[in-house]
């Protein structure tokens, strides 16, 4: 069977770079689910961050309990009062908490981006006190609110630095700059450090392969709905990297991506042209139509390049593409079990990231299934399930050891 360049990708990468969104409809109220899908001032990751945690508060409470500081604010800003009200106590008490702690932080990285922060979530605070009756105490919050934005409101004149980054720090705080530019409407003055981080952020911190995929994506999509020019240039670079696979030319890919993990220059380049396509053009059609171009043109370079995008195509059902990379689905599932057997003790401190990783392979035992079924071979569909129940099964003696 293909090889792809000799590596598997990690469940944590696996669920980083797939463009595919597994979305569990029927969760919640009524009035629960028209909360975040009518509030037309969310934005579209605010509105999915609430509907998934939503979801995995009914199925799994104690990870949502795990989730909450990473979704608080936009589960209050769509009203969901009660449901604040499930993971937080007194909210005076959380705000002076946070007000402590983000104090702390001024002086560090990008003090607008903390400044902010302080804004949002104590605006929301004072909501949920507010929802609750709790007047004098929001009234007391409102107070230090104010206080604190005057203190701090010269944070809102931050600019990029005149000098790129060249140490790990000052390339993530550029990058929290460019952040923040994008999120106060300064989309021209973020646009060149989108460009330099889209081109240079890995080779400085290679760990950012995914941000750079996925968050850095969503800040040049954000740039480039208000900036033709950012626009022009995520189409460029979509075409020069559709052409460089066509043509084998991998040149100066070194900078670009920066990376000994066993990449390949195919896979890079064939996940930066997914990753622009869903974000900035919201076009994964157009990747699944150039994948099928490339693997009929420059099958070697649609090879190297399958694990870009793998998932998206099995979830499209595009079964005719995917026959060809993965002409065996048992074997190939084996290798990611496989794969998984050998990191399971990993696990042993990070249970959490089991659980992540087990639903990632659930994903791919469909996956693969769907492909057998396609191509014919059902008896592998049971050798999949039991492989599956093998890999479980470790991951559960892992569990009962910790609880020891």
């Amino acid at each position: 069977m293909k090889r792809h360049s000799g590596f598997i990708l990690s469940g944590a990468a696996l669920l980083l770079t797939s463009t595919a969104v597994l979305m569990i409809p029927g969760f919640g109220t009524a009035t629960e689910t028209a909360a975040v899908t009518t509030d037309d001032k969310a934005s579209d990751s605010d509105k999915k961050a609430v509907a998934d945690f939503l979801a995995l508060r009914l199925s799994s409470p104690a990870e949502a309990k795990k989730q909450w500081n990473f979704v608080r604010d936009a589960v209050m800003e769509a009203g969901l009062f009660d449901i604040a009200g499930e993971y937080y106590g007194d909210p005076l008490k959380i705000f002076n908490d946070f007000e402590k702690s983000t104090r702390s932080y001024m002086d560090r990285g990008v003090p607008i981006f903390h400044y902010r922060k302080m804004m949002r979530t104590g605006a929301n605070l004072i909501a949920l006190a507010e929802h609750r009756g709790k007047t004098a105490d929001a009234a007391a919050m409102r107070r230090s609110l104010d206080n604190f934005k005057q203190e701090f409101s010269y944070t809102e004149n931050v600019t990029l630095p005149a000098k790129y980054p060249e140490t790990e720090e000052a390339a993530r705080n550029y990058y929290s700059t460019v952040d923040v530019l994008t999120n106060l409407g300064r989309y021209q003055e973020a646009a060149p450090g989108a460009v330099w981080l889209w081109n240079n952020i890995q080779a400085i911190v290679p760990s950012y392969s995914a941000v750079r995929s996925s968050y850095l994506a969503s800040t040049i999509a954000d740039i480039a709905a208000h900036d033709p020019a950012m626009r022009k240039w995520a189409e460029d670079t979509v075409a020069d990297n559709k052409r460089r696979l066509l043509e084998n030319d991998f040149s100066d890919m070194t900078v670009q991506y920066g990376r000994s993990d066993g990449t390949s220059p195919q896979f890079n380049i064939m996940q930066d042209i997914s990753s622009l396509n869903h974000a900035v053009f919201k076009a994964d059609g157009a990747t699944l139509e150039f994948y099928r171009e490339l693997q009929s043109k420059n099958p070697a370079a649609a090879e190297k390049g399958w694990f870009a995008v793998s998932d998206q195509v099995l979830d499209a059902k595009v079964f005719d593409v995917a026959a060809v990379e993965v002409p065996d689905p048992l074997e190939m599932f084996t290798m990611f079990c496989d794969s998984r057997i050998q990191t399971a003790d990993f696990y042993r401190k990070d249970p959490a990231m089991m659980e992540w990783d087990r639903k990632s392979l659930a994903q791919q035992l469909v996956r693969f299934s769907e492909l057998a079924a396609y191509m014919g071979k059902n008896d592998q569909i049971s050798e999949m399930r039991k492989k599956f129940d093998e890999l479980n099964a470790a991951y559960d003696r892992v569990l009962e050891e910790n609880n020891k």
